[in-house]
């Protein structure tokens, strides 16, 4: 994946900001904050390297967690003077995500911590609750990724070999995103304006293949 921008559009904009780990995040925000429309080009493709290893995609996703908090946070009031509804929504979405995300991860430690396996309504009423939350979960994720995945199907048609992963890969990359955005949420609270931002890239694989 890369970007084509437009010159104006970066010097309205006032081109990157220095303190953002993730420049191109805040900058898509400031570009919807001064009207400009974002494309989507399916046919513009490039060759990129991914991280290899779990701890390297963590990393990755932390700052990515990162860098979507902190431009919630810096253009929270900028949101709601523009007046854009689909913009409004965006935020929201934004905003209810990290919240229910991290709600739901604090409440899976307490019923760990909580769990008594000896106890009988434990397994007739809590786990009930679990095993029925995560059904649900996970049917809404393979209803709307079948969806994705015949929509990207024009494009791309190898995708439709996903499928045979629609039972478990939801669950997987949700708890992932889920972790990312709760050790994420502190180091976005702590961004010093002003200040180079700086990160350590994670490992990208062979760079020789």
């Amino acid at each position: 994946m890369f970007t084509l921008l437009s010159k104006k559009a970066l010097e309205d904009c006032q081109y990157w900001d220095i303190d953002m780990v993730t420049e191109d995040i805040a900058l898509s925000w400031k570009m919807h904050l001064h009207n400009y429309v974002i494309a989507y080009e399916p046919h513009a493709l490039c060759w990129m390297i991914v991280p290899e290893t779990l701890r390297g995609l963590l990393k990755q996703r932390i700052r990515w967690a990162q860098g979507n908090q902190e431009v919630l946070i810096r253009d929270f009031k900028k949101v709601f003077k523009k007046k854009s509804l689909p913009f409004w929504f965006l935020f929201l979405e934004q905003l209810v995500s990290i919240v229910w995300v991290t709600s739901i991860v604090f409440t899976l430690i307490y019923l760990l911590l909580n769990l008594n396996f000896i106890d009988y309504y434990f397994y007739e009423e809590t786990l009930n609750i679990i095993l029925a939350s995560s059904f649900v979960l996970i049917t809404a994720n393979i209803i709307l990724f079948s969806v994705q995945l015949c929509i990207d199907s024009r494009y791309e048609r190898k995708n439709m070999f996903y499928f045979l992963f629609l039972s478990w890969y939801p669950l997987f990359y949700w708890m992932i995103n889920a972790i990312t955005n709760v050790f994420a949420l502190p180091k976005a609270l702590r961004r010093k304006k002003g200040v180079y931002a700086t990160w350590k890239s994670p490992d990208r694989g062979s760079k020789t293949r």
